[in-house]
């Protein structure tokens, strides 16, 4: 018998018709959009900050969803890819199907939105602004501020993204903070319980699960954390023939969803930290990696990724940025009797499958 009844409560994409414990967050983001809703100028900006999974993105969107129809919004998540011109056509075919595109400078397509959005209440939400350089996001800032009858809400994980930000563009903006603290397990069991009324079928999960899941995500106060955990609790029933989610598979589904998280982070290290696990790897299984036989390895593999071969400095530094990120650790060997001790590069265990994995990929 199948567990789950549908996926699509379990995406990223989904915005439940009730959001668990962020009612203060929704209230004041409707008191901030109260001088558009009155068909008033604005007087500010909102910028929202906070942790990953915090609710951030799932809260604005179900905003924008409950605001007058009389108010027009768009939403748009940025990427490194991004450039002012993207960003700015972006915005302007939300408010604006018809508005030429292609073939005009990003000057005037600024200049042709600015004026068609004169007196038209607006809210243009810019997720995840960190992404960008702010010399990219700058021109819409400044110039968006001039009109009173936009609001502009900013989303980023990053506290001081807007810190560098030109006074004049900061001043302009006249950004009030809305910091998204991290959820508790009470808050966490909410959704939980939430989605799994919406994805499952009946009775699909016990309630020891959802407290295993709750108390684990609540260490990092992240709700996709315990959604994505419930999701593949869920998973691994169905493969085991199971008709319940139970605590064990709770549990298994914390390990594997470790396992993926510990992945994806060695994946987008740069290329040059990742071939320095690679060395160190190397040598481990022939013998102890010391310093200097790990740098001459590290080398080599640089060499033949046709990087350039760095200096022992830039080797130290990076060994100091992986062992704070814990994927290396360093530990004292002797060499003998009455030879003294040698400092030697391990990587943790958990590790060590993941990275003779993604080396066969390579």
């Amino acid at each position: 018998m199948a567990i789950i009844r549908s996926y699509i409560p379990f995406s990223d994409e989904y915005i439940p018709p009730v959001l668990y414990g962020r009612d203060a967050e929704i209230y004041t983001i409707h008191k901030f959009l109260e001088p558009l809703k009155r068909q008033q100028p604005t007087a500010s900006n909102l910028f929202i900050t906070g942790g990953v999974g915090v609710g951030k993105t799932v809260v604005a969107k179900f905003v924008r969803l409950n605001i007058p129809k009389e108010i027009n919004s768009c939403y748009v998540q940025l990427n490194e890819q991004h450039t002012t011109h993207q960003i700015l056509a972006e915005i302007s075919r939300s408010f604006f199907p018809d508005i030429q595109i292609y073939g005009r400078a990003t000057a005037e397509l600024l200049s042709d939105f600015l004026n068609r959005m004169q007196k038209t209440p607006a809210v243009v939400i810019i997720d995840e602004v960190d992404k960008v350089p702010l010399a990219t996001l700058r021109p819409i800032l400044h110039s968006f501020t001039r009109l009173s009858w936009m609001s502009l809400i900013l989303l980023s994980r990053l506290p001081g993204v807007l810190t560098e930000l030109p006074v004049d563009t900061k001043d302009s903006l006249r950004c009030r903070t809305l910091v998204f603290k991290p959820y508790n397990k009470d808050q966490l069991k909410g959704i939980l319980f939430q989605r799994a009324e919406l994805a499952l079928h009946p009775n699909a999960i016990n309630e020891e699960a959802v407290d295993c899941i709750a108390e684990y995500a609540a260490y990092f106060g992240n709700a996709r954390l315990a959604i994505d955990i419930l999701k593949t609790a869920c998973e691994e029933a169905e493969m085991s023939g199971n008709t319940t989610v139970t605590r064990k598979e709770a549990e298994n589904a914390i390990e594997i969803v470790e396992e993926q998280s510990l992945e994806k982070a060695i994946v987008d290290l740069p290329l040059t930290y990742r071939l320095l696990l690679y060395a160190i790897m190397d040598i481990s299984k022939l013998q102890p990696a010391e310093y200097k036989r790990v740098f001459y390895r590290w080398q080599t593999l640089l060499q033949h990724a046709g990087l350039p071969t760095f200096s022992k400095w830039k080797f130290y530094d990076i060994v100091l940025d992986l062992k704070k990120l814990d994927f290396i650790k360093t530990e004292k060997r002797g060499r003998g009797r009455g030879q003294g001790f040698l400092n030697v590069l391990v990587i943790p265990e958990n590790m060590q499958t993941i990275l003779e994995r993604l080396k066969e990929t390579r």
